[in-house]
């Protein structure tokens, strides 16, 4: 068994394969080690009971979503039902919902713009980000795609939404309760029915994102990792025109990551900032549970935001003329919060920040 297996996909080479045989021959890796390799493996293999004659059949495929396909996909030997479509969710859905509103980190909040009192006169939301794709939430192979909103990043890792509550349907379902009027505009680029919209309201919800994944992917030139620090489809814009013209404007960031603020953070109409990472099926629901102070943030930063892309200490590498480049870190354990301390960078918000929406203190 070598891992991670094909050194690319679907291409039969191994890095370990042939070449441990030939390691083992040559006697550079001794029988003894291979011994232990093959023990801790069978070792797992025995304890569960995998003998194949007892132990329970598959009920899915992971290379088809058809009820009926190849029993072994590669040689497509033996025919049958393959995916049984087993409901195995339970309610997996209020925990998914519970993770995304507690993960939620709050990093602005000014004049105590949030929670909404649910009595607004008029919402208004903007960005693609709070919507549905027009593909749908699983149109997209491995998720590789950036239309909608944002709720799970891209790669072999991923799997089918059951379905995706958007930010935009779980507002109007909530708003509709202390019956406030609802605008949207999901145009990123729509700044005429933006600006129409923005200075109607009372609030403006502004919704923007950041997306990544694994390498075998490209989207617009993000290969694997991101580019750049920005927001995607030219989000700095979007809030500027909304903040323009509403002195009510929430920011909403779907984001695998870092984003720098800088571009909209000082603008006095930008009230608040809430960073909801990639919360997933639940995301409308679990945004709309700290929208309107079901829940409290209780988010903390995991990594540290500067104010420029300077100030990490490391420069990204857009172009590369080999598959694997080699990168030395030199730097050790200096790396974010550690690398502002030790060179006396301040940050927009440091690793761990995250605010309430009130003081408690215990008896």
């Amino acid at each position: 068994m070598t891992m991670p297996g094909d050194a690319t996909f679907g291409s039969g080479y191994s890095y370990w394969g042939g070449n441990l045989t030939l390691a083992v021959v040559n006697g550079s890796v001794p029988v003894w080690r291979l011994d232990d390799m093959v023990t801790r493996i069978m070792s797992a293999y025995f304890y569960v009971g995998q003998d194949p004659k007892t132990y329970p059949k598959t009920n899915f495929n992971s290379w088809t979503t058809d009820e009926n396909g190849y029993f072994h996909f590669s040689p497509q030997k033996g025919y049958g039902l393959v995916n049984h479509d087993v409901d195995v969710r339970a309610d997996h859905d209020k925990l998914i919902r519970e993770v995304g509103a507690k993960s939620a980190v709050l990093l602005k909040n000014d004049n105590g713009a949030l929670p909404l009192s649910g009595r607004e006169k008029q919402i208004a939301v903007f960005g693609s980000d709070a919507g549905d794709s027009p593909y749908g939430p699983n149109g997209f192979s491995d998720r590789s795609g950036d239309m909608g909103t944002l709720a799970m990043g891209w790669g072999s890792g991923t799997t089918y939404f059951p379905y995706l509550v958007t930010p935009l349907e779980a507002i109007k379902a909530r708003a509709m309760k202390g019956r406030s009027i609802v605008q949207s505009v999901t145009d990123d680029y729509a700044y005429d029915q933006i600006k129409a919209a923005a200075t109607q309201a009372s609030v403006c919800l502004t919704f923007v994102n950041a997306d990544s994944g694994e390498g075998y992917i490209s989207i617009d030139g993000n290969q694997g990792d991101r580019k750049n620090l920005t927001l995607w489809h030219d989000g700095e814009k979007l809030i500027s025109h909304v903040a323009n013209n509403c002195n009510n404007t929430i920011v909403v960031i779907h984001g695998v990551g870092v984003v720098l603020l800088e571009a909209f953070i000082e603008h006095p109409n930008v009230t608040a900032v809430l960073f909801a990472g990639l919360p997933g099926q639940e995301s409308g629901n679990a945004l709309v549970d700290v929208l309107y102070g079901d829940v409290n943030p209780s988010g903390k930063l995991p990594f540290t935001i500067a104010k420029k892309r300077s100030d990490y200490g490391v420069s990204l590498k857009n172009e590369t003329d080999v598959a694997f480049p080699q990168e030395d870190f030199k730097e050790g354990l200096f790396i974010d919060y550690r690398h502002f301390d030790k060179n006396s960078i301040k940050p927009r918000y440091e690793f761990g920040y995250g605010l309430r929406y009130g003081w408690f203190h215990s008896p």
